[in-house]
């Protein structure tokens, strides 16, 4: 099932190191007869990425999960529980949450009309819609550094605090907490103390020149 989002963060396709496909449910059935009742088969679940903002991708698997469980049960599996999984993401762009509302909405609306007939337990995992926008990393700047070519803001966090942006140049929005009267806008890379060079936490964001000792916050860090 294919998840437009960043490919380090997509768990559905083959090439992944997620999940047992389709052909070797079998083989994890006769492995979960051969050590009853030490293994009990409660249910299957699905997962197929994270950060998803599309609703086809949530409601094809969620489809497929619901073959798969309903011809397990038509050969005498005793399941009980569907997980559909999750992964439901948020603009990390903006501060507007009307989008990923009506996501939700309409996910339900999908989930609903497909699963209106599921006798079992259904589980979901809707994923950082939940808490995306819940946290916010606070650090504080230890100085300004211009090496004639760059302009740096360095502050006393970075990616061992906050990891997406230096594994997937994911991006977060950096806001000021300390009034300033400078006027001065610039372009910043936000980086971190630790010495890798990918120890970024923003790449040249226009901000007002901070001070040493000013705050900043890194937004949506639930």
């Amino acid at each position: 099932i294919k998840v437009d989002t960043h490919p380090y963060i997509t768990t559905g396709f083959r090439e992944n190191k997620f999940g047992i496909p389709e052909e070797q449910i079998k083989k994890a059935l006769q492995i979960i007869k051969k050590n009853q009742p030490w293994l009990e088969l409660q249910g299957i679940s699905a997962h197929i990425g994270s950060q998803i903002r599309e609703i086809s991708p949530m409601l094809d698997s969620a489809k497929s999960l619901l073959t798969t469980y309903e011809s397990l049960v038509r050969q005498g599996v005793p399941l009980k529980n569907l997980d559909i999984g999750g992964g439901v993401g948020i603009n990390y762009l903006s501060e507007d949450e009307s989008d990923e509302l009506q996501f939700l909405k309409t996910y339900g609306e999908g989930l609903q009309s497909l699963l209106k007939t599921f006798p079992g337990q259904l589980l979901t995992e809707p994923g950082r819609i939940l808490v995306g926008r819940s946290g916010v990393l606070c650090t504080r700047v230890e100085y300004i550094k211009d090496n004639g070519f760059k302009n740096f803001i360095v502050v006393n966090s970075g990616m061992n605090h906050i990891m997406r942006p230096s594994l997937y140049k994911a991006h977060h929005r950096i806001l000021p907490l300390t009034p300033t009267e400078s006027s001065s806008m610039k372009n910043f890379d936000v980086v971190g103390p630790i010495c890798e060079s990918s120890d970024v936490l923003g790449a040249d964001r226009a901000m007002k020149t901070p001070k040493e000792g000013d705050w900043l916050a890194v937004m949506d860090a639930g």
